[in-house]
């Protein structure tokens, strides 16, 4: 019997040049290559997608990667047009989606907004797949959210990685438009638990270098934990444009015998991080569910996070993690120094998401698809 057929039509994927990006859509494509073929299909912007075709990376993707052309700044309310004429330019992604059958855009801007187009000509099924930012920023601008919600009463179904951010969405939707919540799983084989984290005093920060990450506020942490006299290590994971100024915090308050910065890291190499460290630590201005927050608990790790996006939706503060509901350096030290004190079973903290399988996640997938 031959295998249905899905285009995954997304900017959120690992590339040749940038290979820990966006982990989680990878192991999803994954998950539904086990029940279907999947083509990926991943607009890149076009100063970069150029720089990368001379150097000859963009052969060893993955993905079907073409040129995005848009206006930078005030020209976000036209990308959903910008990148429907930059398909239209390069043809072949958009002979890609006509051809389809079923699409999954996953990040309802523009990407979901494009895809929704497709659902009037011809036979297909379409789902938007909203994982955070696209509904925590782009829905809140005017011009964007009037696209988003017609997007969202095209498509088939509308999935949200959150309950929070499907409760952002429905009150503003259409009474016909389908929205559910489909949790992102975890690899509990490559996620396992360590005796070390018992015994661990390193606090771990997992992602982007961004403010709206609290990267500033967990330096200031930092600073408070070590004039309290605690003896700890942070060790920072990820890149960004916060990076230069946030490593001269560090300096500047004597940080830098405890903190150690690691840059980007792939995928793989998470689960030796998190096996030597005592909490995760996420101090985020907004979220859908960090996919890293699942992978800590099936760990054997707590994470001490804001209580922002569907984050309380997996952390439940003082069971399996600490949340902090007003973030400042004092309010988040004190959670870390909870966290590091508190006596934690690590192997009820993996059991508190047993339940978020890449099965699972595939399965709401293609029920949205009305794949059986």
């Amino acid at each position: 019997m031959q295998k249905e057929h899905i285009v995954y039509f997304t900017n959120l994927y690992p590339l040749p040049w940038e290979p820990a990006r966006a982990a989680y859509n990878k192991q999803i494509v994954s998950a539904l290559r086990m029940h279907c073929d999947v083509d990926v299909l991943t607009p890149v912007p076009a100063p970069v997608w150029f720089r990368q075709l001379l150097k000859g990376k963009l052969k060893n993707s993955e993905a079907t990667l073409f040129p995005f052309f848009f206006l930078p700044g005030f020209g976000r309310r036209t990308y959903a047009l910008t990148l429907f004429i930059s398909m239209l330019l390069c043809v072949y992604p958009l002979v890609r989606l006509i051809r389809a059958k079923h699409i999954v855009a996953s990040w309802a801007y523009p990407e979901g907004v494009v895809a929704s187009l497709f659902k009037k000509w011809g036979n297909r099924k379409v789902a938007i797949h909203c994982v955070g930012t696209d509904i925590n920023y782009h829905f809140r601008h005017s011009a964007r959210q009037k696209q988003m919600l017609r997007a969202f009463d095209r498509a088939d179904e509308v999935i949200t990685v959150s309950r929070d951010l499907a409760g952002k969405i429905v009150p503003l939707a259409t009474a016909s438009t389908r929205c559910n919540v489909v949790y992102n799983g975890v690899s509990f084989d490559k996620f396992t638990l360590s005796d070390a984290t018992t015994h661990s005093k390193s606090f771990l920060y997992i992602g982007n270098l961004l403010t709206t990450k609290g990267v500033y506020e967990l330096a200031s942490a930092a600073a408070l934990l070590k004039a309290r006299g605690l003896d700890f290590t942070l060790d920072i994971v990820g890149k960004g444009p916060e990076s230069d100024k946030l490593k001269a915090q560090i300096s500047s308050d004597n940080l830098d015998d405890i903190v150690t910065f690691h840059g980007a890291v792939l995928h793989d190499d998470i689960p030796a991080l998190l096996a030597k460290a005592r909490a995760l630590v996420l101090p985020s201005y907004r979220e859908g569910v960090p996919n890293v927050i699942m992978e800590s608990l099936a760990a054997g790790v707590p994470p001490v996070a804001t209580a922002v996006g569907g984050i309380p939706e997996i952390v439940r503060d003082g069971e399996n993690g600490i949340l902090v509901r007003e973030l400042n350096a004092s309010t988040l030290a004190d959670a870390m120094q909870k966290a590091l004190e508190k006596d934690w079973d690590n192997a009820a903290l993996r059991h508190s998401v047993s339940e978020y399988t890449w099965e699972n996640c595939a399965q709401g997938f293609l029920s949205a698809l009305s794949i059986r």
